[in-house]
């Protein structure tokens, strides 16, 4: 599944992908801030990272 879901990710132009990714990235960490453990957030921010740069 995390496959198809990175070949689908990765046919996107940089241009839609990056400003997506971040949105859905801070949506995620927030939520995640409110409602979960430190460990669960460093996750969310560790797979933000993977596509932002």
């Amino acid at each position: 599944m995390a496959r198809h879901l990175d070949a689908v990710l990765d046919a996107l132009p940089a241009d839609v992908l990056r400003p997506a990714w971040a949105h859905m990235s801070l949506r995620m960490a927030d939520w995640a801030i409110r409602h979960f453990t430190p460990s669960e957030v460093e996750h969310w921010l560790d797979l933000a990272e993977q596509r932002v740069s």
